[in-house]
């Protein structure tokens, strides 16, 4: 039985090879030190398939492009070795030497390539050769999101560094000075202060002043936006909160003397309850999407998972369009209200398809009471004598 981390001995076409018993147990989904029989290490050989020949170049690339991505561990270099066939017992050690300069095989003139250290291994300087404009563009890139509340963005920022270390290090910083509008912005959300907004409207196609406390920013696909609770002159809360996209914030003035009530100062948020694919899942956790509170996840069938938890209302617009694009991928149970809103967005795109019916924007109505599924999806109409189960269009009348 192999030692722990020692060589796997198998006969490959005649021969006796060595084969990396670490890597081996990686493939297979073994613990450090298990122990692994001829038939894992025959089925590891035969699912990695190598060239005799030259086998040290395609490894030699296979490390070079893992560490272009960033820093890595002996155990993700060996999976990148394994992209180009099985991996020998020495083949790791051999080829961080060569990289590292500190073997004579080293071709003459080749720098170090690599530092190695206990942790792990990184090049020794960025691997893409971008000329001034190139780094420019990508630290400017990087500016752009690295404020940017979203974890895609976020991603995004880490793995520009991983990729070019010390793009947030260069002398020529293009991140634009925020503008004084947001800057007072932030601190209002901080403080949970009323302000006074100019704000230009797309839908209004005008621009009009809100008296609005800034509670959080949410990210709403490449727009980040400030849910606001909307206060009167004395800090009450006026009605239900709003969103603004933070590009169209043209000014932001101080209301000195007014303080927002508790009501004021808290999110709207109400319940939901949606069922999604569960790669559609996967998406919304990444990405934070419907910036859902104590959300709970149950598998509830195969492949389905049913999200639980509260949501801003603010974001009742982005959340409907947001089930509308998914539609066969997701259902909501709750609340009734966007229940409604997806069902009756659906059917008005099925009607300007099917009849060429006239345009009709259908807009939730927060906090609209429905008895049940059947009166949320039917409305005024006869319902059903049993609710659909899911959120299609009814049956086209004869």
């Amino acid at each position: 039985m192999p030692r722990r981390d020692a060589a796997a001995r198998i006969t490959v076409e005649g021969r006796e090879v060595q084969v990396d018993a670490a890597d081996v147990r990686d493939w297979r989904g073994l613990e450090p030190g298990a122990p692994l029989d001829a038939e894992d290490v025959r089925a590891y050989v035969t699912a990695h398939p190598r060239e005799a020949a030259q086998r040290a170049l395609p490894q030699r690339l296979a490390l070079l492009r893992r560490l272009a991505a960033g820093p890595a561990t002996r155990v993700e270099l060996r999976r990148a070795l394994r992209t180009v066939g099985w991996v020998g017992a020495a083949d790791l050690d051999n080829r961080l030497r060569e990289l590292s300069g500190s073997t004579t095989r080293t071709a003459p003139g080749l720098r170090p390539q690599v530092v190695i250290t206990a942790e792990q291994v990184r090049l020794a300087e960025p691997f893409p050769d971008l000329d001034a404009d190139g780094h420019r563009a990508l630290a400017f890139a990087r500016a752009l999101l690295v404020d940017t509340p979203d974890p895609m963005a976020q991603r995004a920022v880490a793995a520009l560094d991983g990729l070019l270390p010390d793009l947030a290090r260069r002398s020529v910083d293009p991140t634009p000075a925020p503008s004084p509008a947001r800057l007072r912005l932030d601190v209002a959300r901080e403080r949970a202060e009323p302000v006074e907004v100019r704000y230009r409207s797309v839908n209004r196609n005008q621009t009009h002043d809100l008296r609005v406390v800034p509670l959080r920013y949410a990210s709403a696909g490449a727009t980040v936006k400030a849910l606001c609770a909307p206060v009167d002159a004395d800090g009450e809360r006026a009605r239900q909160d709003v969103q603004l996209a933070l590009e169209r914030v043209l000014e932001v003035r101080p209301l000195p003397g007014v303080e927002p009530s508790q009501d004021a100062r808290t999110l709207q948020r109400t319940r939901i309850v949606l069922d999604v694919d569960a790669v559609l899942h996967e998406i919304m956790a990444e990405r934070d999407l419907f910036d859902v509170a104590e959300a709970t996840a149950v598998e509830v069938d195969h492949d389905v998972v049913r999200v639980t938890g509260w949501f801003p209302v603010a974001l009742a617009w982005d959340v409907m369009e947001q089930l509308c694009a998914w539609a066969g991928v997701a259902q909501a149970h709750e609340p009734l209200w966007l229940v409604r809103a997806v069902a009756q967005r659906l059917r008005a795109g099925l009607a300007v398809v099917e009849t060429a019916a006239p345009f009709q924007v259908v807009k939730p109505q927060v906090g609209a009471q429905h008895g049940s599924l059947a009166e949320a999806l039917h409305g005024d109409d006869d319902a059903p004598a049993q609710a659909p189960r899911k959120l299609s269009p009814p049956p086209q009348r004869r």
